[in-house]
């Protein structure tokens, strides 16, 4: 651990709210996502937001964008300390913008060149936080008027909800949208108010009240794990990515089974994909974790920080039922479980206390409505900037992790399509288990298309019409 610093509260990089978040302790609970933050060895972890900028002054500008916006975020200023055994945010007077010239490109511009670009970015992005900073800003300029802008927030104090809105901030600033200026008395988004006011709310009788709920729920509640897991908790291994997707013949299927089951389109995949992990695991009881961004009180909503938080869904699979009702039941569970949030460390405390497995995959489904908008553009006497997102690909060398307990599955809602892939650790799943799963899954959300009125039993037995032509349009 790197020892701690005192800071001068005379540091220009301070705010007229020092006092309140130069330096703030970070609760117990918050340990296991800030561990590798205090030793200074973050790899491959990490949420990033990329831009192609051009314009007149565009590096320029966006340098004054990120300028503008550090000046109202704690966090992008922060670092992690240790000192006596516990850790500390921290604010650091220190804040240098990394960037790159076109020197680092070949001339031309053509296919080649791109690849090497998005290499590039991926080194820029995916490097370690070796100077400590919990954020990174770069800029690499191709021309006077063409530029590759983005930043990294560690994926532990930034959700994607947070990365909204830096991205919105930055964009503002860029177009010359911005609600308002530094100075203009807005308040600033300060992430050390945001960790004490979780402490003041899990110390209360609300956190205590959601925490018996879990209690109850989960008590005995089993693993669930995909066959063929082998290694112990704790193993780290590179994961293997199985991509797939749901047509748009599909999804307009299961929009309309969704309201013939009078549950949402994403309780019914939710309802599929419990379904295939009973039928996987031949199991009427199966847990699930899935995944949410956002916030418990209201007035933590303006801070950004880490509340990228979970929950356990463990619905009970019984044949006898037909899907629409399962599918209610799920949602109705989903929908207490929302309402009973407290973050994850916590559940899983509880849920050793009372015998249960927290081995469980994960679910995330993202619709097209919670993504920030594709581009924007700004016009004005000498002044225009367009924007336009650049998809930078994951180095596969650094795509290890140690915090998956079984698989992950993860799909995005365009509107048109269903995007997919199931994440997983080859030492603990063998592939052919996920495949088996992925087929499964697919079959069964086809089958729902066809036919939502189907029995889970039948379903589970394969007992419905034509079972695959849809899924493989």
């Amino acid at each position: 651990m790197r020892p701690a610093r005192t800071l001068s509260s005379s540091s220009p990089i301070l705010d007229a709210r020092a006092d309140r978040s130069d330096r703030v302790r970070l609760p117990e609970h918050f340990h296991p996502w800030w561990a590798e933050l205090g030793v200074d060895s973050v790899g491959a972890n990490a949420m990033h937001v990329v831009w192609r900028v051009r314009g007149p002054q565009c590096a320029r500008r966006f340098r004054a964008a990120i300028q503008n916006v550090v000046s109202r975020y704690d966090l992008l200023t922060s670092r992690v300390v240790s000192d006596d055994g516990h850790l500390y945010l921290e604010r650091a007077p220190e804040w240098a913008f990394p960037e790159r010239s076109s020197g680092d490109i070949s001339s031309g511009f053509g296919d080649g060149e791109c690849e090497q670009l998005h290499r590039m970015i991926a080194r820029i992005v995916w490097t370690p936080f070796t100077a400590g900073l919990l954020f990174r800003p770069f800029v690499i300029e191709l021309s006077a008027g063409d530029a590759v802008c983005g930043f990294v927030p560690h994926h532990a104090v930034m959700d994607y909800y947070g990365c909204q809105i830096l991205a919105r901030e930055i964009r503002g600033e860029l177009t010359g949208n911005a609600e308002g200026t530094v100075g203009d008395g807005r308040e600033r988004l300060q992430y050390a108010d945001y960790v004490r006011g979780q402490v003041d709310w899990l110390a209360g009788s609300d956190a205590r009240h959601r925490l018996e709920y879990w209690r109850e729920c989960m008590r005995d509640a089993p693993d669930t794990c995909l066959p063929n897991a082998g290694h112990v908790e704790g193993t780290v291994s590179l994961l293997d990515c199985l991509p797939f997707e749901l047509s748009s013949t599909l999804r307009i299927g299961l929009v309309s089974a969704a309201r013939s089951c009078r549950s949402p389109m994403a309780a019914v995949i939710m309802a599929v994909n419990h379904v295939a992990l009973a039928a996987t695991l031949q199991r009427g009881d199966v847990v699930s974790r899935v995944i949410l961004s956002g916030r418990d009180s209201p007035a933590l909503l303006s801070l950004v920080g880490n509340t990228v938080d979970c929950f356990p869904l463990r619905a009970p699979v019984n044949r006898q039922e037909l899907f629409p009702r399962f599918a209610q039941q799920l949602h109705a569970t989903f929908v207490r479980g929302c309402r009973h949030r407290v973050r994850w460390e916590a559940v899983k405390d509880v849920m050793k206390e009372v015998g249960a497995g927290f081995i469980a995959p994960s679910f995330n489904l993202i619709m097209q409505a919670e993504c920030p908008a594709q581009s924007a553009r700004a016009t004005g006497t000498g002044s225009d900037v367009s924007l336009e997102p650049m998809h930078v690909r994951r180095p596969l060398e650094l795509a290890s992790a140690s915090l998956h307990k079984s698989h992950h599955m993860g799909l995005f809602d365009t509107g048109q399509l269903v995007h997919g892939q199931i994440a997983y650790m080859p030492a603990r799943h063998s592939k052919t288990s996920v495949e088996i799963f992925v087929e499964r899954f697919l079959r069964y959300l086809t089958a729902i298309a066809e036919d939502p009125f189907v029995s889970v039993g039948r379903l589970m037995d394969g007992d419905w019409g034509r079972a695959t032509s849809v899924a493989s349009e």
